[in-house]
């Protein structure tokens, strides 16, 4: 007599470097907990996709470098260009969008970016800063102000009560005058004195002056008077940071990648007392595979939509992302095409997130394209955005077992304009690893929801499986559960 189980789907990303043991994946889909009784205690919904508004070129060279939002007005950095990123709005509501080289930015590396109000500072990756400011001629200037240098090679910066704070590579914090990101005295600096670490990158949380350092956080009051107005509040942690572009502020909360002493990096959450580490044993264990550089050149972005609050690390080839409304992980990916019409599956190809005209607008890791998180969109730039999970392990005792039905319970007649029958496939791995060839069944044209996601005949398996759903199909995914109908069986 066979029992039918109904298998957790809502775990998120969960892989285990033994993969018989866990190999949960959780790819462009996130978990949903509903807040009152529903239909299963959780979901996987579809990340959303992207749709170009505008683009600086389709060459690798003008691939974005980061971006700020600067008096409601969204600025890039794509290749060696700062661009403004303008909408024309018309009485129906739709907006076109257009792109307007500001000035000039070198360099190819990741830039840091903070804003007084009249001024944009940008870092580039080479420690140069640039000003740009709204009606100069030339609108970007490169700071040659000798204070500027004068304590080590600049790296971030950040902005609070007037003045621009720039972290440099000689374990101090420069100082601006007062909203003058152009003016610099070699002897405005500060220090984290506690320990002597680096100090690798400034926040704001608060209204209040923290410095990471590579070890450990200190944080720093406005006191006033002349001179630098920054002393050293008292507060202290032995939490620093390992990648200074990891920093990012969401949801009243600061996240990096960081570590204490002796330790190696993980994800941390700070909202003003120790940091917490959000990171699961199954992310440290890909982090602390990954080398010190690839660690150093992981960057963050976040976004709110929908009541979810997505924080995303972009780190070596993963896209690990938290969603603070859950505290469950999934992972992005995106499909690339060549020129040559070569498809590559790579991290997840988002940038920089930005809000502004009331849209989630993005820059591009592989060209200079400006695309907006758009949940009505089912592919990245006409790439297919491929959807799957996989299950934990299904075992009897350690007993052989048959397989007579699975079941997926999803929303049906999710047909559209794009593709009339889509389909979802499921693959089984009776080893923990390796997938079998996929079956399909129909998702159902558009208004079908009576149809049934319904695999038979699945087969013997000798001691464990798991399974594996995918969609990628252009198509609404709203995933409830996965139901394994199990019968003992004697055979081995």
């Amino acid at each position: 007599m066979g029992q039918t189980i109904q298998i957790d789907i809502i775990n998120g990303f969960y892989q285990s470097d033994s993969l018989p043991f866990s190999n949960q994946r959780c790819v462009n889909l996130y978990p949903n907990i509903p807040q009152v009784q529903s239909l299963s205690p959780g979901a996987l919904f579809n990340v959303q996709g992207l749709g170009e508004v505008a683009s600086s070129s389709l060459l690798a060279k003008d691939a974005n470098r980061g971006g700020i939002v600067f008096n409601n007005t969204p600025f890039f950095v794509n290749g060696e260009s700062l661009f403004m990123l303008n909408q024309t709005l018309f009485p129906d509501n739709s907006a076109t969008y257009s792109l307007l080289r500001v000035g000039f930015v070198t360099g190819s590396g990741r830039c840091s970016f903070a804003t007084n109000g009249r001024q944009i500072i940008i870092i580039n990756s080479d420690g140069i800063g640039f000003i740009y400011e709204a009606g100069k001629s030339p609108a970007v200037t490169t700071i040659t102000n000798a204070g500027f240098n004068a304590n080590g090679k600049p790296l971030e910066v950040a902005f609070v009560d007037g003045f621009f704070i720039v972290t440099t590579d000689d374990k101090k914090a420069i100082v601006s005058a007062i909203n003058d990101g152009e003016s610099w005295n070699a002897l405005d600096f500060i220090s984290a004195e506690s320990d002597p670490d680096d100090v690798v990158a400034p926040f704001i949380f608060k209204n209040q002056l923290y410095l990471l350092g590579t070890q450990t956080t200190e944080a720093f009051n406005n006191i006033g008077g002349a001179g630098v107005p920054f002393r050293r509040s008292g507060f202290f942690t032995s939490f620093g940071c390992s990648a200074p572009k990891s920093v990012v502020k969401l949801g009243g909360q600061v996240f990096w990648i960081g570590r204490g002493e002796n330790e190696k990096p993980s994800i941390y959450a700070f909202a003003g007392g120790d940091p917490q580490p959000v990171s699961t044993t199954a992310i440290d264990n890909i982090l602390h595979n990954l080398t010190e550089g690839q660690i150093q050149n992981a960057f963050a972005w976040g976004y709110s939509l929908r009541g979810a609050k997505f924080v995303g690390f972009n780190v070596a080839n993963y896209t690990f992302v938290y969603d603070m409304a859950t505290g469950r992980w999934h992972e992005r990916e995106s499909i690339i095409q060549d020129a040559q019409g070569i498809k590559t599956v790579k991290r997840c190809r988002i940038n920089s997130v930005l809000y502004a005209y009331n849209e989630l607008l993005v820059g591009d890791s592989e060209d200079g394209r400006i695309g907006i998180i758009d949940e009505q969109v089912f592919t990245e730039y006409s790439q297919p955005l491929q959807s799957f999970f996989t299950t934990a392990p299904v075992f009897n005792n350690n007993l052989p077992f048959s397989l007579p039905q699975i079941e997926l319970l999803c929303e049906s007649g999710v047909g559209n304009s794009m593709i009339s029958d889509p389909v979802v496939r499921l693959q089984i791995s009776r080893d923990g690893a390796l997938f079998e060839d996929p079956r399909s069944r129909e998702l159902g044209r558009v208004g079908n929801r009576k149809l049934r996601q319904v695999w038979a005949k699945n087969g013997m398996v000798r001691q464990y499986c798991l399974f594996k759903i995918t969609i990628s199909d252009p198509v609404k995914r709203r995933l409830y559960g996965l139901s394994v109908n199990i019968k003992p069986s004697a055979k081995g």
